[in-house]
């Protein structure tokens, strides 16, 4: 596995620019099958699946993934043969054989490449032809087993809005331009003089405009080219989304991550009103909800019509998790007796006076980067009866849609703690890229330039004190920079 194993096809554009291809946690087997299993569906184990990416590019978001799932089998379907080629020889330096990388036409694949537990298409349906899209759907529909799942991408409405129209300028203007490279200086200048015009008086749109036109000056050559002047990049309201999926046999299962679907922060007429909807249908809720947010990107977890879905979280399907969560206590108290404010790194913050969810979150921080299983989580916070266990997993529930923690289904092989002869995840040596590197956990890590040496170095063969020599650091610099990176699940246990 890890070849290349079909006829490659012309160039395409994605051989001309490559598009960086990075871990995407969204997309990850073990966050769709926890989605699915909160809702009533009983998804396989994520960690003994048939996983299929299209759109897989040199499969850097595939690839870590098949590493931390050894017991899976994965499958990545691009239509560059160039990107497929380099991941397919990734993948072998890495050592990792359950992964099979094959050059295709999404429009072309048909039943010979079996059934599925997990599909993804990242970066795809909204950046192909209709005929394409249509053709993704139907795949899913008739390649993906009766209690699986599919994760699909796409820009989203109303807010996207603005950013078509730049694109539509910047199409007129490069229209015809060629080759990518000239492309690219050209909708680079024109952008530099589209952030030059002027305003008029109470005008809105040039100060939305160029708001919008700065984050496009910033984007990367790949993300300009192939996003913004892209022959194809149709935005959808998730209504419309919904409508051409059902017409598929497919129903809405959740937005990843979670936290997107909550109503967080929004006032209480517009909670209150989101809440009457969801009762009556989760599609016009979402949809609701993506107005008062003017959402622009959605990824969204789809499944079978007939599957069955219960949106009532009961305590049996919250047991079955591991509970994940790094989150520390805020500097600053509360100020109030008993009360305990923690602090997400992503923003996400609780302030609680309840004992059993500041236990819990402790014990999460004390066990990070594992999780921590339902029984384990319970004793640690005191919940010694039913009902104090009833009541911790409508807690978590919360935590876990405020964005706090992560339930997991499966935990990989990481080293908590440095071990004599430390030992770099495979991934490591060829993974890693400017942006960082996919951990076990499939996050994006941005680690230095003295972290990257020591990963480099912890090859399971040296000790800490011969990896501080070659690294040419202190023996303690070295431990606490291996400590950290044990943190980051970059160490393999």
């Amino acid at each position: 596995m890890g070849r290349v194993t079909a006829a490659p096809k012309a160039p395409t554009i994605y051989d001309a620019v490559p598009y960086r291809t990075l871990a995407r946690p969204a997309t990850h087997p073990d966050r769709m099958a926890v989605l699915g299993r909160i809702f009533g569906l009983d998804c396989p184990h994520p960690n003994a699946a048939r996983v299929l990416e299209v759109g897989c590019g040199n499969g850097s978001n595939i690839i870590p993934m098949a590493l931390s799932l050894p017991g899976s089998e994965f499958l990545g379907i691009d239509l560059a043969t160039t990107a497929v080629q380099q991941g397919a020889e990734r993948a072998a330096a890495a050592g990792v054989t359950n992964v099979r990388l094959e050059v295709g036409d999404i429009a072309e694949l048909g039943a010979e490449i079996g059934e599925f537990d997990y599909v993804i298409a990242h970066g795809v349906f909204s950046w192909v032809p209709d005929h394409v899209r249509e053709a993704l759907l139907a795949l899913i529909r008739r390649q993906m087993r009766p209690n699986g799942v599919a994760f699909i991408s796409y820009n989203a409405l109303p807010g996207d809005q603005i950013r078509s129209v730049v694109r539509q300028m910047l199409k007129v203007h490069t229209a015809g331009i060629e080759p990518a490279t000239k492309k690219l200086a050209a909708a680079r200048a024109f952008l530099d003089l589209l952030a030059r015009a002027p305003d008029s008086a109470a005008d809105i749109y040039g100060p939305l405009l160029r708001s919008e036109i700065g984050k496009v000056i910033l984007s990367s050559d790949d993300t300009l080219f192939h996003d913004d002047l892209s022959e194809y990049n149709e935005p959808y309201y998730v209504s419309d989304f919904m409508a051409k999926a059902g017409r598929h046999g497919l129903q809405f299962l959740a937005e990843t991550p979670f936290h997107t679907m909550s109503a967080g922060g929004l006032p209480d007429e517009m909670v209150q009103l989101l809440r009457e909807m969801a009762a009556k249908d989760i599609v016009l809720k979402e949809q609701y909800l993506d107005y008062f947010r003017c959402r622009g990107f959605r990824q969204t977890l789809l499944c079978h019509r007939e599957a069955v879905l219960s949106r009532a979280v009961t305590i049996e399907r919250m047991r079955q998790f591991g509970y994940a969560g790094d989150v520390p206590r805020a500097e600053e108290p509360d100020g109030r007796p008993g009360v305990v404010a923690f602090k997400h790194a992503n923003g996400s913050a609780i302030r609680t006076d309840n004992p059993m969810t500041i236990g819990a979150l402790d014990a999460m921080r004390a066990a990070a980067p594992r999780s921590v299983p339902f029984e384990d989580l319970a004793k640690a916070a005191g919940a010694d009866d039913e009902a104090a266990q009833q009541a911790l997993a409508g807690s978590l529930f919360q935590m876990f849609g405020a964005g706090l923690i992560e339930p997991r289904l499966h935990e990989p092989r990481v080293a908590t703690v440095v071990s004599e002869r430390p030992r770099a995840t495979p991934w490591a040596a060829v993974g890693a890229i400017p942006e960082g590197i996919a951990t076990l956990y499939h996050e994006m890590a941005d680690i230095s330039d003295a972290a990257r040496t020591l990963l480099a170095l912890a090859d399971g063969t040296r000790t800490v004190p011969e990896i501080a020599r070659a690294a040419a650091m202190p023996e303690g610099e070295a431990r606490e920079g291996l400590e950290a990176l044990a943190r980051l699940a970059l160490l393999v246990g």
